[in-house]
């Protein structure tokens, strides 16, 4: 048989237990203390009416004769007196009522001639107290006060307020479980049946059920929860039941779709098959096109090879007369200054730098030549080293120019570095080249991220240029200014966008007139 447990209990007998068990337990301890108290009282009331008896003795108030007066004795101390003796210091008796059950020895009665002595004993099982009180007068011991006085009277006291207080606690006890079964009944119970109804009606699907609310305790919050919870299950109920209509809406609409369905199924196999047809012929017509494109490819790059082979031959055999021009002319110029005149001598000049720049001119289409036939070896490079490389070379050539050049810290780049130091040097060059006009010269190189992508940037602070005209800078040979203030063929930064696209990566720049321009570009 299964054991009873206290979670099996119901919630009004667990009240009940719970509640009253403290109230008990408190009532009991209450009650020991306040007998307790009386005893102690009964006993220090009997010593003080002892002492004040004594009182009466010493000042002559009452005659030592008063000991042999039983009744009256007993009425003063309101106990049962046994006996009642006065013991002189000789130790002789001088009053007496007579026969002492309890016999005092030696010992006791000189420990009771140096203070007061007390001595519980039972007699047929009541208490009995036996006292030995020294008597003073005029500062001496006359004598010793034996009393034996029996506890009966004292005893029926405390046994009727016992029971006084007994009586007290039963009735406090079943006053409580009365209240408490009245208001746990109207003020939890009553109201948890409530709960538990309400569930039952959402169980059978009754969700209009609703609660009165009496109060706004946790028993109170609970009911409005229950009815919140109720209203909400009754507007899913009703959510649900459109949902189900729409879906039997669409059911039927399915159904109607459904009888066409095989005629549109056989109208669109036939367009399919016509479609494939026409895919087969375009499949057909694509690969005949793309055959063409390659042949057109090959051909392409047959011809530029041609052509960068025919540029290459040209330059080369430009330079052989350009450098005897060169040559005669400066010839010229040294061994037959005296002769010219300086018109002739600055005809001479002209020659010789248009010759030079000619070189150059034909330098910088090797170059452009040889950027496009180059063969890529992209590695992890350090590209801060490689800048300050070109910064150096670029300074030896500065002369008595003051610039500032400022190398921030550069993270490394999957490149060909060959090809980067080409770029760099380009884009140095420019800077340094449209910074003359200023004393201070600043040239500042760096790197930053952008959209997850190291952008490296050079940035002066030169004549810069109208941002209109920008789409023409890295086209061969178009100038934004004339050969005459700024040296160049117009090549450079033709030569950088191609190393830059054969990198995958991207060049712009940004410029605002006589304030400077900055040039950016990714790998």
């Amino acid at each position: 048989m299964r054991k009873s447990k206290i979670s099996d209990l119901s919630l009004r007998t667990k009240i009940f237990v719970f509640t009253m068990m403290p109230f008990v337990l408190v009532s009991i301890i209450i009650s020991m203390l306040s007998i307790q108290n009386r005893i102690k009282n009964e006993r220090e009331l009997t010593s003080n009416r002892i002492e004040s008896y004594v009182a009466l003795l010493e000042s002559g108030y009452l005659s030592f004769n008063s000991i042999k007066q039983r009744e009256k004795i007993e009425k003063l101390f309101n106990e049962k007196v046994l006996s009642a003796e006065l013991i002189k210091r000789d130790r002789s008796i001088a009053f007496t009522t007579g026969g002492p059950e309890y016999e005092i020895n030696k010992e006791q009665i000189d420990k009771a001639f140096q203070g007061y002595i007390i001595i519980f004993t039972r007699q047929n099982k009541i208490l009995v107290q036996i006292s030995l009180h020294p008597i003073i007068v005029k500062n001496t011991v006359v004598g010793i006060l034996h009393l034996e006085l029996s506890f009966e009277k004292s005893n029926d006291r405390i046994r009727q307020y016992t029971l006084f207080v007994l009586f007290l606690n039963i009735f406090g006890i079943i006053l409580s479980f009365l209240l408490i079964y009245f208001l746990s009944k109207r003020i939890i119970l009553n109201r948890l049946k409530g709960l538990t109804d309400m569930c039952s009606e959402v169980r059978r699907g009754n969700l209009n059920y609703r609660l009165f609310v009496t109060s706004h305790d946790e028993l109170g919050k609970l009911a409005l929860t229950f009815n919140d919870t109720a209203e909400e299950l009754a507007e899913r109920k009703q959510q649900l039941k459109e949902e189900k209509q729409k879906v039997l809406n669409n059911i039927r609409e399915l159904e109607k779709y459904h009888e066409n369905l095989e005629e549109l199924v056989k109208e669109r196999t036939i367009k399919l098959e016509e479609s494939r047809i026409s895919l087969t012929y375009l499949i057909e017509d694509v690969n005949e096109s793309r055959a063409e494109l390659d042949v057109l490819n090959k051909q392409l790059q047959a011809a530029n090879k041609e052509l960068e082979a025919f540029a290459y031959s040209v330059s080369h055999d430009l330079r052989a007369p350009l450098r005897n021009i060169d040559g005669f002319s400066q010839i010229l110029l040294e061994d037959y200054s005296d002769i010219l005149d300086k018109q002739g001598q600055h005809y001479l000049q002209r020659v010789r730098a248009g010759t030079q720049n000619m070189g150059q001119l034909i330098d910088d289409i090797l170059s452009l030549s040889r950027s496009g036939r180059h063969t890529m070896d992209k590695k992890t490079i350090n590209m801060e080293s490689i800048i300050r490389e070109v910064c150096k070379s670029l300074k030896n050539e500065l002369k008595d120019r003051k610039v500032d050049f400022v190398v921030h810290e550069y993270p490394p780049a999957l490149a060909d570095s060959h090809l980067v130091k080409i770029v760099l040097t380009n884009l140095l060059s420019n800077a340094l080249k449209f910074t003359r006009i200023r004393e201070n010269a600043k040239i500042e190189t760096g790197s930053m991220t952008e959209d997850d992508h190291t952008v490296f940037f050079i940035k002066d602070n030169g004549v810069g240029f109208d941002m209109k005209y920008a789409s023409k800078l890295f086209t061969a040979f178009q100038r934004l200014h004339s050969a005459e203030e700024y040296e160049g063929s117009g090549i450079g930064l033709a030569i950088v966008q191609r190393i830059i696209h054969r990198h995958g990566g991207r060049v712009w720049m940004k410029s605002d007139k006589n304030i400077g321009t900055t040039f950016y570009f990714t790998l």
